[in-house]
């Protein structure tokens, strides 16, 4: 089959996005990205054009996207916060572009999170007086909680609250779109995601599930390390809500399970692409290409997997900072960091075939420590 069709990613500074231009890349497929600056990871050598925004912004980056539509590209969201963006402005972009999604409300975090809202642990809104809000969380969510923005757009978008004394402090920096939610007690390993790939009609394309072994942040973070394993209870959880409900496109979701009730709870869905998908395109699920043949109307292969493979996936620079994390709290040992690495696993940023992104966050990450030990030296104090 020849793929026609180009593709346009829009942020190219995650793991996510680097996978997916990876993935279609590899397969011939003429790839944009635009990014309102310059990604740590540069330009990867199947980008044929790196487009930057003029100004930051909705107004702009909907400007910079019809600027782009020639050909109706396939439009690729790879976080939450541009799937939302594409659902806010769903009926514009479906003129201008191809993605498998057929309505606003099947991609919005709003809808989906309403979707499997009973799955999910308790909540409460931060609507009351801060002493008052104080004794509610208290008395019903209990402490630790979580404290989460509605929109995960905030420069912290989930915050661990340890005690009474912290939610307080925390409530004079929040704004009215927060609210809080209650942490589900557990370790790092309690904790898992899947992704799923939904053709038309609502029909289950495929599937993978794994296990989380690092995060970071610590408590609320992305996993840095983690490895593919066959959980069914997930997929049991979340499938025939999402069939009933016609979805269509990339599904990913967190679990994570209560060490003490051992109840799994959902803790966050998203229709964009996950941070690991590097990992499931090296097993064979290519949820990027399954994505674009969705698009072109074209017929999706069906890939489960129902084993484990033992494979793993590794964040470098951030798991990096992770470990750093459990060291000095002492919630993790030295030797349970080791004890849990292995040889085989997929790297986020680094591939033989697409060095330049690996170097580029070499040399990104080297000047960022350079500058933080040059504001360190006695006389810049």
């Amino acid at each position: 089959m020849t793929l026609q069709a180009t593709a346009l990613v829009f942020d190219g500074h995650t793991a996510a996005a680097l996978a997916v231009i990876r993935n279609l890349g590899r397969r011939g497929v003429v790839f944009r990205t635009l990014d309102a600056a310059p990604s740590d990871y540069g330009i990867s050598r199947y980008v044929k054009d790196a487009v930057l925004t003029k100004h930051p912004g909705d107004d702009a980056l909907l400007e910079a996207l019809l600027a782009l539509s020639d050909g109706r590209p396939v439009l690729f969201p790879t976080s939450s916060a541009h799937v939302d963006f594409m659902a806010r402005h769903f009926s514009l972009l479906k003129d201008h572009f191809r993605f498998p999604s057929p309505t606003a409300e099947a991609l919005s975090s709003a809808g989906l999170t309403a979707l499997f809202r009973d799955l999910m642990p308790p909540e409460k809104g931060l609507n009351k007086a801060p002493d008052q809000l104080v004794i509610d969380i208290a008395t019903t969510l209990g402490f630790p909680c979580l404290i989460k923005s509605r929109h995960g757009k905030k420069e912290a978008p989930i915050q661990y609250i340890q005690s009474a004394a912290a939610f307080s402090r925390a409530l004079e920096k929040i704004e009215a779109d927060f609210y809080a939610e209650r942490y589900v007690p557990g370790e790092a390993c309690d904790n898992y995601t899947a992704s799923l790939y939904y053709a038309e009609a609502g029909e289950l394309s495929g599937f993978v599930t794994a296990q989380v072994l690092r995060q970071y942040p610590e408590f609320v973070g992305e996993a840095t390390y983690l490895k593919q394993k066959w959980i069914p209870e997930l997929i049991g959880l979340v499938h025939p809500r999402l069939k009933a409900s016609g979805f269509r496109g990339i599904f990913h979701a967190h679990f994570k399970r209560d060490e003490f009730t051992k109840k799994v709870y959902i803790t966050g869905v998203s229709a964009s692409f996950s941070p690991e998908t590097e990992l499931y395109t090296h097993l064979g699920f290519e949820t990027p290409y399954l994505y674009y043949l969705d698009s072109l109307g074209e017929d999706v292969p069906k890939v489960f997997f129902q084993s484990d493979t033992d494979c793993h996936f590794l964040d470098g620079w951030r798991d990096m900072a992770g470990v750093a994390g459990y060291i000095k709290t002492g919630h993790m040992g030295l030797m349970k960091i080791l004890g849990d690495y292995k040889f085989r696993k997929v790297p986020a940023t680094w591939a033989w075939d697409d060095m330049g992104p690996g170097l580029n966050k070499l040399g990104a990450e080297a000047a960022k420590g350079a500058k933080i030990l040059y504001n360190k030296l006695p006389f810049n104090r």
